[in-house]
């Protein structure tokens, strides 16, 4: 998952996680989503987490820790490897 979270574009990443809002890219079909974003008829996050999808080719979905996602776009290692992308 930190592969693919470190692929995203890092001000926009950091400028929405901070907001803690979820953001979606549709010409790659990837992002994250917050409980807070969800319609109510939405299947439910549970609080304190954030659901992360992608579809290049295999769609995918992975509900994990509000933390942990912040903790991937704080490492020092993402910011190298966006960089590297530039």
């Amino acid at each position: 998952m930190e592969g693919v979270i470190r692929c995203w574009r890092i001000g926009e990443s950091a400028e929405f996680a901070l907001a803690r809002h979820g953001f979606g890219n549709s010409d790659v079909e990837h992002g994250v989503t917050y409980p807070e974003d969800l319609d109510p008829t939405d299947e439910p996050i549970p609080a304190g987490s954030v659901e992360i999808y992608g579809g290049w080719g295999e769609v995918f979905s992975a509900v994990l820790a509000e933390a942990t996602y912040l903790d991937v776009l704080a490492a020092p290692r993402f910011y190298r490897h966006c960089e590297a992308l530039a």
